[in-house]
């Protein structure tokens, strides 16, 4: 049975160990510190997709500078389960916001998209999300890695005192 859950709680580090051998197995290399600064933000609200016990996706919504919401990252396995985490943080974003109003987080929700995922461009699409136009610079490195674009529904950012 296909659900997603909130990464808090008893199951933390179970889930958390999980969620980081799913990107490790994304990516193909050790991103365990940042996965786990990630999740670990203040703030940040994090959902991990289950099959049985088996992780077929994360995501994480958290503020930005811009006291806006982004979604940062969303890694799946196809498009349903991006949609499924994707409402799931949406509303939790409009839960968490119920319960601190002191908070003044702006109820924009934003995310980056690679722009060669077209599955995550019409899932976007679907859910009326306004593409806005920007350009996201690209970093190189003298060993080029694969990266599982078709998996990328939100790039992770590791910017986390400028988004």
């Amino acid at each position: 049975k296909l659900r997603t859950v909130h990464v808090n709680g008893l199951d933390s580090r179970y889930l958390t160990d999980e969620i980081v051998e799913y990107d490790k197995k994304l990516h193909s290399y050790d991103r365990s510190k940042i996965v786990r600064a990630t999740l670990a933000e203040r703030d940040c609200l994090v959902r991990v997709a289950l099959l049985g016990r088996t992780v077929v996706g994360y995501g994480a919504v958290k503020p930005n500078l811009q006291n806006m919401w982004i979604v940062s990252p969303l890694y799946c396995d196809n498009e349903h389960i991006a949609k499924m985490l994707l409402m799931d943080l949406v509303t939790d974003v409009v839960i968490y916001q119920k319960y601190n109003p002191d908070e003044n987080f702006d109820s924009a929700i934003v995310l980056k998209v690679p722009s060669n995922n077209p599955s995550a461009a019409r899932m976007l699409h679907k859910l009326d999300f306004v593409k806005q136009d920007y350009t996201l610079r690209r970093c190189y490195t003298k060993k080029i890695f694969e990266t599982p674009n078709q998996n990328i529904y939100a790039l992770h950012t590791s910017v986390f005192c400028t988004e």
